[in-house]
């Protein structure tokens, strides 16, 4: 059996309309992940600084094992902005996979639906000063492959 890790960064920030954006730079085995700065294609103005600032996450998305019909994935978000109290980190499958176990964050099944995932703090990880992360793991079915549509809420 070949073992794959692959680590995917993503950084999202705010934009002046509301949405997020996410750019994400991959790697395979333990070669270095590098995020790339986005540019958005959007009308909409520049946000102001300060509302960049406020919405500004990192995440890395690790997948550390995988065996037929199955994996694991380890998920830092990182706050590169002013303090939270709560998260929200939202993603979308690009094939079958599904989260089945999950650790340290609490899976919204409300708003998950087929490749969309939304998943949440628990009561205590909820809070993230500036420069604090969080991490969280799920066990997933499918065969992995690296989630598209990072955004946070």
């Amino acid at each position: 059996m070949t073992r794959r890790r692959w680590i995917a960064t993503a950084v999202v920030g705010a934009l002046a309309a509301g949405g997020l954006i996410a750019t994400v730079a991959l790697a395979g085995d333990d070669a270095p992940v590098t995020p790339t700065p986005t540019v958005a294609s959007s009308p909409a103005p520049t946000p102001e600084p300060d509302a960049a600032r406020a919405a500004a996450c990192r995440v890395d998305y690790a997948i550390r094992d995988e065996w037929p019909g199955g994996f694991t994935v380890d998920v830092t978000v990182h706050n590169l902005a002013d303090p939270l109290d709560g998260w929200t980190l939202a993603w979308r499958f690009t094939g079958d996979e599904r989260v089945e176990n999950l650790w340290e964050a609490q899976l919204d099944e409300a708003a998950s639906s087929g490749p969309d995932v939304v998943v949440r703090n628990v009561a205590h990880n909820a809070a993230l000063g500036a420069s604090d992360w969080v991490t969280f793991g799920f066990t997933g079915t499918g065969v992995p492959g690296l989630p598209t549509d990072f955004r946070t809420q």
